[in-house]
């Protein structure tokens, strides 16, 4: 149960909130999820995302070509009612040109984007099409791809009538896919497993997915975090899978597989000073 007592400074709701002073639903929502977790410290530096506490799947960027790909395939696999958020990278100091140079082009560095849809145009011309989710202001996107660009003259006017059909309406843009691996660092996604194997045409809906469940326990199979200490980490749980199914559209008929690991109680163990599990 939860009430409608919310924290407030100066008669507004101190954390999340609605841009209209008539809805609420914000407030409580996320006093819900406090109230789940133990308490609003333990929301510190959450995502949206973590509202969705379904099947979750958390991707970084890649230099390689072969990554960069497989993670355009997963965008456009989970674009279809799911949701895949984005943000700028952390201020570090190895981000600050890059911060610099994003904002020069329109993006809001402490917003989350969501990504509502990916096109693929041919001739190595890779789309994303990003919106941002915050209403406090409009991100004007001036890079590639901009709506005025020139680069849009070269698309048929088909092609284009569709993918401008609501794509500079609602504060949604286009950019270039290298571009938003460049400006956009964090991503995470949540989505319906079998729904999104079948988009993704993996296993061809036969034992095209599996579960393991496992604990790290002190003294038995905790091996560690990896810092060169090889023979410790063995000690950790180990998954073995085997991929038999080619995909069709990858050149070297390699096997794709969507990997996701899922910790539970993580909020409890980090109050209990335990940190958070990985794989590799």
């Amino acid at each position: 149960v939860v009430d409608d007592r919310l924290p407030v400074r100066r008669d507004e709701p101190l954390y999340l909130k609605s841009n209209s002073t008539l809805e609420f639903w914000p407030s409580l929502l996320e006093k819900a999820y406090a109230k789940a977790k133990g308490s609003y410290e333990q929301l510190n530096h959450w995502a949206p995302l973590m509202a969705a506490l379904s099947s979750r799947v958390g991707f970084r960027n890649g230099g390689r070509a072969g990554c960069r790909q497989a993670i355009f395939d997963v965008l456009r696999a989970l674009r279809v009612g799911n949701i895949v958020l984005a943000s700028p990278p952390p201020k570090t100091r190895e981000d600050k040109l890059r911060l610099a140079e994003a904002s020069e082009l329109g993006l809001q560095v402490k917003h989350i984007y969501r990504v509502t849809q990916v096109a693929n145009l041919g001739q190595e011309r890779q789309l994303i099409r990003v919106k941002d989710c915050s209403k406090s202001s409009v991100s004007i996107w001036i890079g590639a791809w901009h709506p005025k660009d020139a680069r849009w003259s070269s698309i048929p006017e088909e092609i284009r009538r569709e993918l401008d059909s609501e794509t500079f309406h609602d504060g949604g843009f286009w950019m270039a896919y290298g571009d938003f691996l460049k400006y956009f660092k964090v991503k995470k996604a949540t989505f319906c497993v079998q729904k999104t194997l079948d988009i993704c045409h993996i296993g061809n809906g036969i034992d095209s997915s599996a579960s393991f469940r496992g604990r790290w326990e002190i003294d038995h199979n905790a091996g560690g975090v990896l810092k060169g200490d090889f023979r410790n980490y063995a000690h950790n749980p180990q998954c073995f899978i085997q991929l038999d199914d080619p995909d069709y559209r990858d050149p070297l008929s390699r096997c794709s597989a969507i990997i996701s690991l899922m910790q539970k109680r993580k909020d409890h163990c980090r109050a209990k000073g335990k940190t958070k599990v990985s794989y590799l």
